[in-house]
């Protein structure tokens, strides 16, 4: 081979490599470019990943500040009509205990209980025995029209007698002569209401201090005290009791 091939072949693979080179450094430098605009891209998604999450936490919290608010509305609606209802329902249950508790003072008005009153067989035994008591030892003028109902207060053994009776009138009568039972076992008072017990209880316990106290004209009228004729009650000074 002539030497003037030789150069000739030596510059022709001198540009084969420029140009392989030059190839390269296009390549190398796209690949850099590719790389910094797919970086650059990802920032960008990044940041807009960023703004969009921001965008729907702002509106969410938007959103669920709105349903707070009908929320806190609707419950305070439901709330205000419960307590409406609850009112409603408080004041017609004490109408209703009123009426009932009118109903049973009503009902046991006519009635009188007798204590260790002795036991027998059956109702017709009891009923001669409970007239005996009243015609006989009371002296009083009932007679069996007067007498409504007899029955035993409770389902225990040796169990208070209770008398429904007719009048009042007739109540009031055995009451006043039941004064005669003193030198008996028997005792005999109003068919009271539970209340009504209750509150008896609390003021023989105060009448029973004050008699300790040297007062000796103290009674006890049905849910009343009375001390020398006057109702007592816990705002009287003992010191003006006299």
């Amino acid at each position: 081979m002539s030497k003037t091939d030789l150069t000739l072949e030596s510059i022709a693979q001198l540009v084969k490599n420029a140009v392989v080179t030059a190839v390269q450094n296009f390549q190398k430098t796209v690949e850099s470019d590719n790389h910094e605009l797919i970086s650059q891209m990802k920032k960008n998604i990044e940041l807009i990943k960023i703004d969009v999450i921001n965008t729907i936490n702002e509106s969410t919290r938007k959103l669920i500040k709105q349903e707070v608010v009908l929320l806190k509305d609707t419950v305070g609606k439901i709330v205000a009509k419960v307590e409406t209802i609850c009112k409603d329902n408080t004041e017609k249950i004490e109408d209703y205990s009123k009426d009932i508790r009118h109903l049973i003072k009503k009902e046991k008005k006519k009635n009188i209980i007798l204590y260790n009153f002795p036991v027998k067989n059956n109702w017709k035994e009891r009923e001669t025995a409970v007239l005996s008591l009243l015609q006989d030892t009371l002296e009083t003028s009932c007679t069996l029209k007067d007498i409504d109902f007899i029955d035993n207060l409770r389902k225990t053994e040796n169990s208070p007698i209770r008398v429904g009776l007719t009048s009042w009138r007739m109540k009031m009568e055995i009451l006043k002569n039941r004064v005669k039972l003193w030198n008996t076992k028997i005792s005999m008072d109003e068919d009271y209401t539970r209340e009504a017990v209750q509150k008896r209880k609390e003021l023989k316990i105060i009448m029973k201090s004050l008699k300790e106290k040297g007062l000796q004209n103290v009674q006890l009228k049905h849910t009343t005290l009375y001390v020398n004729g006057k109702p007592w009650n816990q705002g009287t000074k003992e010191c003006n009791v006299k």
